[in-house]
Formats: structure tokens, sequence, C-alpha cells
């Protein structure tokens, strides 16, 4: 059974007055907690085993070797925050071509291998919606990530100052934490796919 903490006792533990936030406040969370509902969410996500063992050779070795149950429990431990490619979403081949007539043309033309391999590389940066089912979520997460930000103008000005020497360490990131197999995430192609859209839909 999945168990949520009360909104307010979350804002509490952050030390933020449940009473005064507004929705369009910026808030800052540990990464930790980030990560924990992110893990919260893709536990619950459609997954494609065989796209992801497909994309990502070493994880299908290691599921070979018995050093891993399956490439969703790599996924859901690991993968998703080290940004691998495939197994999640899970893209509807025919859905996808016939809705993005650019697409098609890609495929047809042998410029793209399939659908899930251009919104894997371009079109999930480009929101386009990877099923039928899911483009109220596709909406509703490009509309709260897109929106601008309260206090957004502060940030960029403080952005903008020189940094001194000796200043905050760079955050690490997702990729910059090994994997138990000792691997990278998989090199994107999304500069090429992209390119080759641009060129197909400019003629």
């Amino acid at each position: 059974m999945l168990f949520v903490l009360p909104y307010h006792l979350i804002l509490q533990q952050l030390g933020v007055d449940p009473a005064t936030i507004k929705s369009q406040d910026t808030l800052t969370i540990p990464r930790a907690l980030l990560e924990l509902l992110l893990r919260m969410l893709i536990v619950r996500a459609a997954f494609d085993e065989a796209d992801y063992l497909a994309r990502n050779p070493d994880v299908r070795a290691a599921v070979q070797a018995g050093q891993l149950r399956s490439g969703h429990e790599h996924f859901l431990t690991v993968g998703y925050l080290e940004g691998r490619q495939g197994g999640c979403p899970v893209v509807d081949e025919n859905w996808y071509i016939n809705a993005y007539a650019d697409v098609a043309r890609a495929v047809a033309q042998g410029k793209l291998v399939n659908a899930a391999d251009h919104y894997i590389t371009s079109g999930a940066a480009e929101w386009r919606v990877p099923a039928p089912d899911v483009g109220q979520a596709v909406a509703v997460w490009r509309s709260v990530l897109t929106q601008p930000m309260r206090g957004a103008d502060t940030d960029v000005a403080a952005a903008s100052k020189p940094r001194r020497k000796g200043g905050e360490a760079k955050a690490k990131t997702a990729a910059d934490t090994p994997s138990p197999l000792g691997s990278k995430p998989a090199a994107s192609r999304r500069g090429a796919a992209k390119a080759d859209i641009a060129e197909e839909t400019a003629g």
C-alpha cells in the first residue's frame, strides 16, 4: 500500500509555514526527497522490459548472469535517475506515427528506427505525447514545469553575478552517481535526431 505523509507535515519539515504558502511560491527541497517522490511515481508507471534491456546491454547481461532480477528492478533502483533510455514511458508505435506526420516520414525514409527511437532522442524534450492515454498527464507536467516561477527574476540576477573562487561545489546529478554495474547512461542521439526531423519538416 502506498503511504504519503500529510502535506502540512512535509511543509513543516521543510521549514515552511503551511498557512502562508501560495501555489506560485518556489520551494527548495532536498534531493533525497525529490528522488523519493519520483520513485513513488515510476514504480506505478507502465514499463517495457524488452525495450529497456535492448537499449541497455549491460543491464541485460547482468540479468542473464543473475545479478539482477529484471531490467525493471534496475530502472527503479538506479536506471531512471541515471537517465537510462527505454522502458518507460511505453510508446504506442502505431498511434505515435499516426499522430506525428514528421516522425512517420522519418521512419519511412530510414532516418529513425521507430517511434520509440524518436520519443527517446527528442520527442520527450519537445513535449510529444507517447501514447493516447497519457496526453493529459503530459499536459499537466508541461504546465507545471514551464510556468514562470515566483522569484525567478531574483534567481536569474543572483546567477548572473560572478562566483568567487572556492564557492559552493556543483551539486551531484544522478548521472554522477555510479551504477552498481559500474556503467554510464547510454549516450543520447537527441541532436542528430532533431536535425533529421527539422530537415524533413523544412522539406
